[in-house]
């Protein structure tokens, strides 16, 4: 499998060339005694020589120390060109071809630096190099996220309270029965921007994985045991076009974080410790377009944006054990007129789980009714699991 992997690294890079036959180094020398820094440096340098000979002489002996020749490879590549530069890209290619190992993830990281910039032929063969692992990484690392239950795929997830078609989610919730370490696959998979971690098994160490999915830019945290400590790895993420946390454990202490966090868009609170102060405190340092921050207290119905009549009852909301009907159309809550959805989830925003609203409404051919109504969790919001 290793020697299968440097030629087609070698293949795809381009830097087996017709002149010179691609280089067997099965049928090296075997190793022998660690050279000196001196000698590996001047292999180094014959990799660009005019020599053929010398050119496969150098090359070999890399090949037969190659734990020692690693750093001198990759100071050499800074400045290599040539056929210097392509020999010792050849051999760090083989390297990196385990990216996992301590070794490989130097080697890959020496050609990724090679790709700048951007114009030289250099850095053509090194992003070959680059997208070749990284695809073949991709591809198994869906394989196993496949085999531990974790699909990507289109999902149905409410999203700070509407209903939203997204694909590519990923998520992770109570039926995840792996660990931090089975997830050191993430930052590999291309194309995921939406992730939700459900539950109190979702540690620190899971969210510092999930942090490294390469186009994350929205996420959720529901239902989990994440204390200010733990949040403190979302100081490392990518800027985030959405945050919510649902039913955390959270409370002023978070504040200072949340507000200096690297969002651009939308950060959602739901069912929080946060006290008014808390609230204000977040508020003052929040950056992003829209800070919302609502108790927690559910009614479970959902509305066009543009109105208060009620799409759909959500099953084992409050609204529902209320017998509300879709159709219904809410004229205000604890006489708090409402007009449009933002007002509902506004009003209802400020009451928490447990609380008792008093809801009035206009059915079809029945009239204006009122109806004492106690709010209740949010329920599961994933549709399609």
């Amino acid at each position: 499998m290793f020697w299968a992997r440097l030629v087609f690294l070698a293949a795809i890079s381009g830097l087996a060339t017709a002149q010179e036959p691609p280089l067997d180094v099965a049928k090296s020398e075997p190793p022998q005694a660690a050279p000196s820094t001196s000698q590996l440096t001047q292999w180094a340098q014959d990799l660009g020589d005019e020599d053929y000979s010398k050119r496969q002489f150098a090359t070999i002996q890399l090949y037969n120390h190659q734990v020692a020749a690693i750093p001198v490879a990759v100071e050499a590549l800074k400045e290599a060109s040539g056929e210097k530069g392509e020999r010792l890209l050849q051999f760090l290619s083989s390297i990196a071809a385990d990216p996992y190992s301590s070794d490989g993830a130097i080697a890959f990281e020496a050609i990724r630096n090679a790709t700048y910039p951007k114009t030289t032929t250099k850095a053509i063969r090194a992003q070959r190099i680059i997208d070749a692992i990284s695809e073949e990484q991709r591809v198994t690392a869906i394989e196993k996220l496949d085999g531990l239950g974790l699909q990507i795929r289109g999902r149905s997830i409410q999203v700070i309270s509407t209903r939203q078609t997204i694909p590519n989610a990923f998520v992770i919730d109570r039926n995840f029965l792996g660990d931090s370490q089975d997830l050191d696959c993430l930052r590999w998979i291309t194309g995921v921007e939406f992730a939700r971690l459900e539950g109190p098994a979702i540690t620190r160490e899971i969210l510092k994985q999930v942090l490294t999915l390469p186009n994350l830019q929205r996420l959720q945290l529901v239902q989990t045991l994440l204390r200010k400590e733990d949040l403190e790895e979302l100081n490392d993420a990518p800027d985030l076009e959405l945050l919510e946390l649902i039913y955390s454990p959270v409370g002023d202490e978070v504040a200072d974080l949340l507000g200096e966090l690297p969002i651009t868009g939308e950060m959602y609170l739901f069912g929080t410790q946060l006290t008014i102060l808390g609230q204000q405190k977040l508020r003052s340092k929040f950056e992003g377009s829209e800070l919302m921050i609502a108790r927690g207290g559910f009614l479970g119905v959902q509305c066009p944006p543009t109105s208060v009549i009620i799409d759909e009852v959500v099953p084992g909301g409050a609204a529902q054990l209320a017998e509300l009907q879709s159709g219904d159309k809410i004229l205000s809550i604890n006489g708090v007129k409402v007009v449009v959805f933002e007002d509902l989830r506004k009003e209802l925003a400020n009451f928490a789980d447990g609380e008792e609203v008093t809801i009035e409404f206009e059915r079809r051919f029945q009239g204006i009714t009122e109806k004492k109504v106690t709010l209740g969790r949010r329920p599961d919001t994933i549709r399609d699991r």
